[in-house]
């Protein structure tokens, strides 16, 4: 978008109120408006008044009840294709605006989001900066330990002991005249595509759910494990060792998560994340930082 700006001095100010010619237009079609619809008026006062008197006792009366309800339906549908006609210009005019605005503040949340996304590089940059300088600290730190130590020895003393100094960390909000941003730590995940029958997996001995059901002195540990999932048409389970994994249902692929997160929805993954585990079988965690300005 180019604009060619002979004097910047020139540029308008911003509105407060609407555009006023719209704003004149409005109320003449409304008034307009008022006009088309008086038409209706006495159709639905005879209407209504006809509704009030009916009574339903026989089939006759009851079809008189019918026809009463589909009229005053056409005449709705009427109505309503009276009002999509005198509100199409200003629905118009509404997508125009808002095409036209998009065009600025599509731009301006391309900036928003290019400055967001360098923030976040900076910040990561920042953090190993912090790491490195701390790991520095802890290694000079740890070599005045073992000097104050063999002094301490050969003095025949107690040695001191030296604490190991911490690095502040730096600020998430940062304030301008503008307003201010801040980072929001988040952590994401994925589930699967790792799956207990990909070729790299360890495999256990395959058999039908069926078949360990007929065997007799099933544990009920193991009858648990696969009771979720008895009344699909079929399911494929694996033992290994003294473990038992559903591995499909209905030919599905069912990733390696451990059991406890084999939920329809991922709120138990999002709550066990949430509480500071990192670590699930099968699901992919990581962390993408959101950065929120106000």
């Amino acid at each position: 978008m180019q604009w060619d700006l002979e004097d910047e001095t020139a540029l308008a100010k911003p509105r407060e109120e609407g555009i006023l010619i719209t704003i004149d237009m409005a109320k003449k079609a409304i008034e307009r408006a008022k006009v088309d619809f008086q038409i209706y008026t006495e159709k639905i006062k005879d209407l209504k008044i006809e509704a009030q008197l009916l009574k339903v006792e026989d089939e006759e009366t009851l079809s008189v009840s019918v026809d009463l309800g589909l009229r005053s339906k056409i005449l709705a549908k009427e109505i309503n294709v009276s009002r999509d006609r005198i509100l199409l210009p200003s629905g118009e005019f509404t997508k125009a605006v808002r095409n036209l605005a998009k065009g600025f503040t599509d731009i301006l949340d391309s900036i928003e989001e290019i400055t967001k996304t360098k923030n976040r590089s900076f910040k990561v940059l920042q953090e190993v900066r912090e790491r490195e300088a701390q790991k520095k600290i802890e290694e000079e730190t740890e070599k005045l330990r073992a000097k104050v130590k063999e002094e301490a020895e050969k003095a025949g003393v107690e040695a001191v002991e030296v604490p190991t100094p911490v690095i502040a960390k730096t600020s998430k909000v940062v304030r301008t005249a503008s307003g201010m941003a801040y980072s929001s730590e988040y952590w994401k995940f994925n589930c699967g595509p790792v799956h207990r029958n990909a070729p790299d997996y360890p495999r256990g001995k395959r058999i039908t759910a069926n078949y360990i059901l007929n065997r007799a002195g099933m544990t009920e540990e193991s009858f648990n494990e696969i009771n979720p999932a008895l009344n699909e048409v079929k399911v494929e389970i694996e033992i290994k060792e003294d473990s038992l994994f559903i591995v499909a249902v209905n030919d599905k692929l069912l990733p390696a998560i451990p059991a406890e997160f084999l939920t329809l929805d991922s709120k138990e993954i999002r709550k066990a994340i949430d509480g500071g585990r990192r670590n699930i079988e099968g699901v992919k965690i990581y962390r993408e930082d959101k950065e929120v300005y106000k």
